[in-house]
């Protein structure tokens, strides 16, 4: 049977770019969802949605809630810095309960760690996009590049469980999709973000604009090497040999698109660089491999 006899109460946590999309694509199906800022915040009603093709923005209806207005939703869609998730989800605790159904959605690894204890009862999900998004100001998003979303059973959940939350959560805008093994799709995305995020952020640069920097690109090259040696001390699912084609495709296909560590560095706000590269350095030193460049 599946896990919702009704369509499933869904709140997103967090208003940066990857939330504000996922919420536009939920209620643009007519999805029951509700985009969630901090405590105390003012309540909305519009957000504003910039599809692929550009043009106007389309203003979608929805409620816009502060924190301590949350009524126990069947799935929390976590999408805050990952720096901020644990504090989060600790904050919505209260307003949840245990039948509520979290779903991790941030760059970098290691907030599973982090989360508090009341929670740890709870039906976890982790998930991973390739969706691309800009906000260029509050409650505005523009979709600027799509790509998969794959999700997975991290705890108390397995397959079965993630594949009924995947389906509440797919829409023609951001379809997901389950995987049995979800570390392996997060170290993938970890590795690209690893020897791309903080270059953008060094040398002032868009994505593609790494590629076009000689001294970018070869200290790219230098950081690619550390990421995949960590890998091979892994295991086979973590080996990455195309890793540096990868970089490549990735530049490519988002030449333009403005990297969230840069913007954070532009706004002289925290960065994720901790869950990123200090990430990779931690499983660099239980490998027993030095990683001088990810430190950094």
């Amino acid at each position: 049977m599946p896990s919702f006899i009704n369509q499933p109460q869904i709140a997103v946590l967090g208003a940066g770019a990857v939330g504000c999309l996922f919420a536009a694509a939920l209620a643009k199906e007519g999805k029951s969802v509700a985009l969630v800022l901090r405590a105390g915040a003012e309540p909305e009603k519009v957000l504003s949605f910039v599809g692929l093709g550009g043009g106007a923005a389309e203003s979608l209806v929805l409620p816009v809630i502060p924190l301590d207005a949350l009524m126990s939703p069947d799935i929390l869609l976590v999408c805050t810095k990952a720096q901020h998730a644990a504090a989060a989800v600790t904050e919505c605790a209260p307003f949840c309960d245990q039948h509520t159904q979290l779903v991790l959605l941030h760059n970098g690894m290691g907030v599973m760690e982090e989360l508090p204890g009341v929670v740890r009862d709870w039906k976890i999900y982790s998930a991973v996009t390739m969706q691309a998004a800009h906000r260029p100001q509050p409650l505005l998003v523009h979709h600027t590049g799509s790509g998969d979303t794959l999700l997975g059973p991290s705890l108390n959940s397995d397959v079965k469980t993630a594949a009924d939350v995947a389906a509440a959560l797919s829409t023609t805008i951001c379809p997901v999709t389950t995987v049995e093994e979800i570390a392996p799709v997060q170290w993938r995305k970890l590795a690209v973000n690893c020897a791309l995020n903080p270059l953008t952020a060094l040398y002032d640069c868009c994505n593609g604009e790494v590629a076009d920097n000689p001294e970018a690109a070869a200290l790219q090259l230098s950081l690619t090497g550390e990421i995949m040696a960590v890998g091979e001390q892994l295991g086979e699912a973590y080996r990455l040999p195309e890793l540096p084609a990868l970089l490549q495709q990735v530049m490519r296909d988002t030449y333009s698109n403005p990297n969230s560590m840069r913007c954070d560095v532009q706004a002289g706000v925290e960065t994720e660089i901790g869950y990123i590269n200090g990430y990779l350095c931690k499983l660099a030193e239980q490998a027993g491999i030095a990683a001088p460049l990810n430190h950094e």
